[in-house]
């Protein structure tokens, strides 16, 4: 089971009214590379997970990252609104299966736009969408263990 991802937005619109909107998730999928295995091609649509995280690799072999990729409906939001605030807020999940929940060290995010297509059955960290540096965002470190 997937966990539900929401993008909480505080909108105005020109005539100065303002409403919040709860975008839900419409796709995602984790993309992991995991050194000395060939996990860079496993698309892992079927975790459970939506992780992102950097480790130490199994037996001192580099690193393990996990990046996710997700994808919002943007269409509830009108052509003449302005975005005054935006927040996103993923929840910490308990053990999964021989999957740990954790939440080590800087855990501070980065949010980059996608620039090109993606399935969730087929993408994988191998042939990730590619990006746009420009705008990216960095979010502030968790506060709390949940």
């Amino acid at each position: 089971m997937k966990i539900s991802i929401y993008l909480f937005l505080l909108i105005s619109i020109n005539s100065f009214s303002q409403t919040t909107l709860n975008l839900h998730s419409v796709k995602e999928c984790s993309l992991g590379y995991h050194a000395g295995t060939n996990a860079e091609n496993t698309n892992y649509d079927w975790a459970p997970q939506f992780a992102a995280f950097s480790i130490n690799g199994a037996f001192g072999q580099g690193n393990n990252i996990n990046r996710s990729v997700i994808q919002f409906d943007y269409s509830a939001i009108p052509t003449n609104a302005t975005i005054l605030s935006t927040s996103f807020r993923p929840t910490k999940i308990n053990n999964a299966g021989s999957l740990q929940a954790h939440t080590i060290g800087n855990n501070e995010s980065t949010f980059t736009c996608l620039t090109s297509s993606w399935e969730s059955s087929s993408v994988t960290y191998a042939n990730c969408p590619t990006t746009d540096l420009n705008n990216q965002i960095i979010g502030p470190a968790a506060t709390s263990p949940n």
